[in-house]
């Protein structure tokens, strides 16, 4: 028989409040990389994120 233990709302929200997020400068760092120092409002055509987790990363990416 199988199980699932790490599933649901009420999971997702507990791994979601307990687990920091990352800074803004990591992200503006992203951004710097891939735009080779260049400033601009641009968005990164494309960003993945592998195993995500509950997306708190993949928010900030997709912005």
């Amino acid at each position: 028989m199988t199980s699932q233990l790490f599933v649901g709302e009420d999971h997702t929200a507990k791994y979601r409040l307990y687990r920091p997020g990352y800074p803004k400068e990591l992200f503006e760092h992203i951004r710097n990389y891939y735009f080779d120092g260049k400033s601009t409002d641009e968005k990164i055509p494309l960003a993945v994120d592998v195993a995500c987790g509950s997306g708190q990363a993949t928010v900030d990416l997709s912005s």
